[in-house]
C-alpha cells in the first residue's frame, strides 16, 4: 500500500513538471508576428491580490498570477506573459472570461483590463516571467 501511494504521489508530481515545461515551450513563440499562441495552463499556479491601486476601480478582485515554478531553481524564466490584443478573448485564472479592453506593460509587468461575459471589467497583471492564458477571438 505504500509503495502505491508513494507511485500516486511521484506521478502527479512528475505531471505536473511536465505541464509546466509544455507551457513554457508554449510561450516561447507566443508573440511572434500579430499572433498570439494560446494554451491553457494546467499545472500549479498562484494568484494574489494585486495592488490596491486595482483593486478599487474595478468591481471585480484584481489577481496577479505567478505560475513560474514553485521551488525549483531558475524554472519560468524562459517563459514571458503573452501578450494581450485588444478585443481578443482573455480567460483569467479565476475562470472570468471577456474580452481585453485595454493593456499596457510597465517596469516588466503586463496589466490588461478584460470586459467579462457578464458585463464587470477585470484587471489581470502578471510578470514577464509568469505566463497566463490568453487565446485568439
Amino acid at each position: 500500500e505504500d509503495s502505491t501511494a508513494e507511485s500516486e504521489s511521484h506521478s502527479e508530481s512528475q505531471s505536473e513538471s511536465e505541464t509546466e515545461s509544455d507551457a513554457e515551450r508554449s510561450s516561447d513563440t507566443g508573440t511572434e508576428g500579430s499572433q498570439t499562441r494560446s494554451f491553457l495552463f494546467r499545472g500549479r499556479r498562484s494568484c494574489v491580490n494585486a495592488p490596491s491601486v486595482w483593486a478599487h476601480n474595478f468591481e471585480s478582485p484584481v489577481y496577479a498570477c505567478d505560475v513560474g515554478g514553485h521551488g525549483q531553481e531558475g524554472a519560468g524564466g524562459g517563459a514571458p506573459l503573452l501578450a494581450a490584443v485588444t478585443g481578443s478573448l482573455v480567460v483569467l485564472l479565476n475562470g472570468d472570461t471577456g474580452v481585453v479592453h485595454q493593456s499596457f506593460a510597465t517596469e516588466g509587468v503586463l496589466y490588461a483590463v478584460a470586459l467579462t461575459d457578464d458585463g464587470r471589467f477585470v484587471a489581470a497583471c502578471g510578470s514577464t516571467e509568469a505566463v497566463v492564458v490568453w487565446a485568439l477571438p
